[in-house]
């Protein structure tokens, strides 16, 4: 995914936003990567923010 994407989805993440979380992931994550947005909706749905904000931390975007 594009890093402008990632920083997003980082920023909905550190705030909880999960509106925002799930509609990035319903915009923007084409079909044929849809493990991804699958693993992410398990995440924020058993409330684990967590996760997605150490996946998306910028350290690990280079």
């Amino acid at each position: 995914m594009p890093s402008g994407w990632i920083a997003q989805l980082h920023q909905a993440a550190l705030y909880t936003d999960e509106k925002l979380i799930f509609s990035l992931f319903v915009e923007q994550i084409p079909e044929e990567s849809a493990y991804l947005a699958n693993t992410l909706t398990d995440w924020v749905n058993n409330f684990r923010i967590d996760k997605v904000i150490d996946l998306t931390q910028p350290e690990n975007n280079g």
